[in-house]
């Protein structure tokens, strides 16, 4: 019996050590609706963990699910919201890889983001065990979207696009009245984008950014059509750049018990979904398959802006993957934890550090000086005072003029961008920059990017 015993120990470790070695698994692809008119399933790997893991509810596709609540006539993967182009047929943007994470993802996810999740939790805490103490459940997932049914020839950029959790509230209604079949119901969830990089706003009814508020999600018939309907059109925003990303995060329940954060990356013209599926599906090995994707920057000649928005998204999700290591944590018992100096110093956290000060722009996730040093944060000071780093982020956040009255434009520095504005059109305002608030207004990593840019508006 002993010996029985033993066997089985010594299999359980040698399995534990296996998986923790790995760290992510190839998951079971699976088929929801945005799929539909694609030739491929949608690609899945899952972090594996010692805490409890969870799968996509979709993973074999809604025929063959192993839910026995979830609702066929909206078959969508209730974690992870699509993105769709909205009319009398929806024009769905497919899925090509899911990653299932585990809640190590959150510690790179930004600082309003967390908050919008626990409120007032600090940089240094562990949102993951802060969760379970709460006894709250929280769906991590990071999420490739590609091209769908648009057209080769048809570009996404400058674009409207819907975020959809039809998914989940059809997936919700359906295990609280324990019946798959439901075909109307409609419920406002709270939800949110974060940190989106290369999106700008939508014309109306724009996906709420940088917090978290109400948006109605509608599942019904319309009129005497059979088939169930999705609405309204809402929860919009407006892709800029051929590569895109942003954090969205979901709850649902009777106190918002259930919380859904998906870590998005947007292929926004078919060259670069074309390209990213194929490094996508030609490799099984994780880290290849990752390594293939960021390369897709350089293989094409991606703007500097979207290459590095391609490159970001990857190398956060190389950094979460990274195998567990007890003695690789980033403090040491030992060692001294990093101080908080100074919170949202305009939009930076300054963090004292082995008698050091380093700034960190707040949407960057937590303070690692191995990320310091490897160059992993976009922007980052470091200072032997607070004053000095609070003066090299002053100088950064401060517009300044780079040329003036270039053909009635001032092209302004910034944030180490530059950009061009009509003089008569008043002070620089990088909001007004976001939400089109200029008649005419233009954005480079050069001043002579954008004098070109300025030119080709002009002739």
């Amino acid at each position: 019996m002993n010996k029985n015993l033993l066997a089985v120990f010594i299999f359980l470790v040698s399995l534990i050590a296996t998986q923790v070695s790995g760290q992510v698994l190839v998951g079971r692809d699976f088929w929801d609706r945005s799929s539909e008119d694609y030739d491929d399933y949608t690609r899945c790997f899952t972090q594996w963990s010692l805490s409890p893991t969870w799968s996509v509810s979709a993973r074999q596709g809604f025929w063959y699910h192993d839910d026995p609540f979830l609702n066929y006539r909206y078959s969508f993967m209730p974690e992870v919201p699509f993105i769709a182009k909205y009319g009398e047929e929806y024009k769905f943007r497919n899925k090509i890889l899911v990653i299932t994470a585990s809640s190590d993802m959150l510690e790179i996810a930004p600082r309003n983001l967390r908050q919008g999740i626990i409120p007032n939790i600090n940089q240094f805490q562990n949102i993951g065990e802060v969760i379970a103490i709460a006894d709250l459940r929280c769906f991590v997932t990071a999420v490739i979207t590609g091209k769908g049914t648009h057209p080769d020839t048809e570009t996404l950029v400058g674009k409207e696009f819907n975020i959809g959790y039809h998914g989940l509230l059809a997936w919700y209604n359906s295990h609280v009245n324990e019946h798959p079949d439901i075909v109307t119901f409609s419920r406002d969830l709270p939800m949110g984008m974060f940190v989106p990089k290369g999106i700008l706003a939508a014309s109306a009814e724009t996906f709420p950014m940088e917090r978290i508020s109400n948006v109605h999600v509608s599942c019904h018939r319309v009129d005497d059509n059979p088939h169930p309907h999705i609405s309204p059109d809402n929860a919009r925003f407006v892709p800029i750049a051929e590569i895109s990303s942003f954090w969205t995060v979901a709850k649902i329940g009777d106190n918002g018990e259930n919380i859904y954060v998906t870590y998005h990356l947007l292929c926004n013209t078919p060259r670069s979904s074309d390209a990213v599926r194929r490094a996508v599906y030609e490799n099984d090995d994780f880290n290849v398959m990752l390594t293939a994707v960021k390369q897709v920057g350089e293989d094409l000649n991606l703007d500097e802006f979207s290459k590095g928005v391609l490159r970001d998204w990857v190398e956060n999700i190389v950094h979460v993957s990274r195998p567990f290591n007890a003695h690789q944590d980033p403090f040491s018992p030992t060692e001294e934890p990093p101080k908080l100096a100074h919170e949202n110093y305009h939009g930076f956290n300054v963090v004292e550090y082995r008698g050091k000060f380093y700034g960190i722009q707040q949407d960057q996730g937590a303070f690692y000086m191995s990320k310091i040093e490897n160059g992993d944060y976009n922007v980052s000071f470091d200072g032997n005072s607070l004053e000095a780093v609070q003066a090299r982020i002053t100088d950064y956040v401060t517009p300044k003029l780079d040329f003036e009255n270039y053909h009635a434009f001032n092209i302004i520095e910034y944030m180490g961008g530059f950009y061009g504005i009509l003089q008569n059109e008043g002070a620089f305002d990088i909001n007004r920059i976001m939400n089109g608030g200029y008649s005419a207004s233009f954005a480079g990593n050069s001043q002579a990017q954008v004098r070109e840019r300025i030119d080709d508006h002009l002739n």
